[in-house]
């Protein structure tokens, strides 16, 4: 009876991975139609350009001031290409830039003490 029952589960995980699958396969097929993932992937590079551009303009900047200025950059550039945005995607974006970007450097530095 244990085997049955291990085999009847075994066969219904099995079914519910390949369902599971399936869904998100058509779900990614339908951002992609829709160009949701594009607009998102145009948000994160602004992103990433707006906090480079604060890393370089402000280095002298706090932290607040710093993300205050990628912040308007980010507005600026999302305007200017008329890509809609909410306050709280502006904050995202901004923090997943620069933690992208200390992780790049926290990277590189381990990188670098490896090859001394």
């Amino acid at each position: 009876m244990e085997q049955i029952t291990n085999a009847l589960f075994q066969a219904a995980s099995l079914i519910i991975v390949a369902v599971i699958g399936y869904v998100a396969n058509r779900v990614t097929a339908y951002f992609k139609k829709e160009g949701i993932l594009t607009e998102l992937e145009n948000k994160r590079a602004y992103a990433e350009i707006a906090v480079a551009a604060a890393q370089q303009m402000f280095k002298e900047a706090d932290g607040p001031e710093k993300f205050n200025r990628a912040k308007s950059k980010l507005v600026d550039f999302l305007n200017k290409n008329k890509i809609t945005f909410t306050e709280d995607e502006l904050n995202v974006l901004i923090e997943s830039a620069v933690k992208s970007m200390k992780d790049g450097v926290s990277e590189g530095l381990k990188e670098g003490n490896e090859n001394v």
